[in-house]
């Protein structure tokens, strides 16, 4: 009997490969005020209709990440028909001097509609390492709070390290199993031996975090 695809067996690489986080939300309180105050961001939710606020998340996505290009009508499609989420909506965040910073979305599982996801997590290249990501999550969580959600899951590039490390700062805890995650479709072409490295990759990085966490008390 012929295997298919063989030649990918013993194919081991995980840096396209996902990791998947969870958070419990019940401790996530970060107002539009608190925002202001802390981080000089201010936020606005954009109307997938309009071509300005499709430019303008267009311009943050497109300068954050380099392995995509948005346009207006590719983001247009992608905001309203995400693979897994619905009633999807994108927040955009400007600082005290107008400048457009960073963008995040949220949604809900099409499987679980009481539980909640985060997409296109993005900060402008010019203002990163300010801790704008963790700002703009922390607010996406509360406002996810707001609405009665108890759940967030989020999946996350395995390469993406600085997102990982935030993702547990801000409260997430990896999954390591699986098989408990809502969205597992990522998981239907990881082979065994992509999989065994991603649960140790993801284990090592915990295990960094944890003690990165201890040192600063």
């Amino acid at each position: 009997m012929k295997i298919k695809n063989i030649k990918y067996l013993f194919y081991t690489n995980i840096d396209n490969k996902v990791v998947y986080l969870r958070t419990k939300l019940n401790k996530y309180f970060l107002s539009d005020d608190t925002l202001k105050d802390k981080y000089d961001l201010s936020v606005r939710k954009i109307d997938y209709e309009n071509t300005n606020d499709l430019e303008t998340w267009c311009e943050v996505i497109n300068n954050s990440y380099d392995d995509c290009l948005f346009t207006v009508s590719k983001a247009k499609d992608y905001l309203n028909n995400h693979l897994f989420l619905v009633d999807n909506q994108t927040f955009v965040f400007v600082n005290g001097g107008g400048e457009i910073v960073a963008s995040i979305s949220v949604g809900f599982y099409k499987e679980k509609p009481q539980w909640s996801g985060l997409f296109r997590i993005a900060v402008r290249k010019d203002f990163q390492g300010k801790h704008y990501g963790y700002a703009i999550v922390l607010f996406a969580l509360s406002y996810l709070q707001s609405l009665g959600v108890k759940y967030c899951e989020d999946i996350v590039s395995s390469k993406r390290l600085p997102s990982l490390n935030m993702h547990m700062n801000v409260g997430f805890e990896p999954l390591f199993n699986v098989e408990n995650a809502i969205y597992t479709a990522n998981q239907k072409n990881v082979n065994l031996i992509q999989y065994l490295r991603l649960y140790f990759h993801l284990k090592k990085v915990h295990k960094n975090f944890l003690r990165h966490i201890g040192n600063l008390n």
